[in-house]
C-alpha cells in the first residue's frame, strides 16, 4: 500500500512540474542550488540566473541582480527565448 502512494505522488509531481521551465536565482549555491536541483529532479527544465556559473541548470545567465545593466541584458535574453526555442 505504501509503495502505491509513492509513486501517486510522484507521478503527482511529473504532472506539475514536468515540461515547465522554472527561472531560478541565485543557481549556483545555496537555496536556488537545491530549488534547481530538486526542480530538474522532477523533469522540470531549469534557467539558472547567478553571478556564478553552475552545471545542475538547463540553461545558465550569468547576471549580477545588483546592476540594472545586468537586469536588462537577462530581461532581453529571456524575453527572447520565450519566442526562441533556447535550451
Amino acid at each position: 500500500m505504501e509503495i502505491n502512494k509513492k509513486s501517486k505522488i510522484a507521478s503527482t509531481y511529473e504532472e506539475l512540474y514536468g515540461g515547465k521551465t522554472f527561472v531560478v536565482t541565485g543557481s549556483a549555491s545555496g537555496i536556488g542550488a537545491e530549488t534547481s536541483r530538486v526542480l530538474r529532479a522532477k523533469r522540470a527544465k531549469v534557467i539558472g540566473v547567478d553571478r556564478n556559473e553552475t552545471e545542475h541548470v538547463d540553461k545558465f545567465y550569468k547576471t549580477d541582480l545588483s546592476d540594472p545593466f545586468s537586469i536588462d541584458a537577462l530581461i532581453k535574453a529571456l524575453v527572447y527565448c520565450s519566442f526562441n526555442y533556447c535550451m
